[in-house]
């Protein structure tokens, strides 16, 4: 999977499930009978909470990932393959 799909499928993750868990937030604040303006803003809260996760997490990994361009280590198989001779 290329860096670029990844991102694309974690992105649309992140949206599917800031949307479950505000949806969710704001479901179980109406059945504690908050009232709808409080259970809105929790909702608004934790759909934002996860948005910034998935969005961080996105970012870190592209930060980490090793870059292509980087020349193999002496000691491994695909430079001692590379060898001919």
């Amino acid at each position: 999977m290329s860096r670029t799909e990844l991102a694309r499928v974690w992105t649309a993750l992140g949206h599917r499930l800031a949307v479950v868990a505000g949806a969710g937030t704001a479901l179980l604040s109406l059945i504690w009978h908050s009232p709808v303006t409080d259970a809105c803003l929790r909702g608004a809260a934790a759909w934002a909470a996860i948005r910034v996760l998935a969005l961080a997490t996105r970012w870190l990994m592209a930060r980490t990932e090793p870059e292509s361009d980087q020349q193999p280590d002496a000691d491994s198989a695909e430079y001692e393959a590379g060898e001919s001779g």
